[in-house]
């Protein structure tokens, strides 16, 4: 089973520009050696506010 973990979006925000983001995040800092993640589902809260949300691998803790 994957950890997810969510994000809220801003507008103009797509999934792939805040992956991108993340990963340039991880990579300043070193972290991006054997690590991963894939999209995870849309969540929306009544219609006021999205986010997107990151599926991680459970032996990324």
């Amino acid at each position: 089973m994957a950890q997810l973990r969510c994000i809220e979006t801003k507008d103009g925000d797509t999934w792939s520009s805040v992956s991108r983001e993340f990963g340039d995040w991880l990579k300043e800092r070193n972290l991006t050696e054997n690590f991963g993640w894939s999209e995870g589902d849309i969540l929306t809260v009544e219609e006021a506010s999205s986010f997107f949300c990151f599926s991680f691998p459970d032996h990324h803790g």
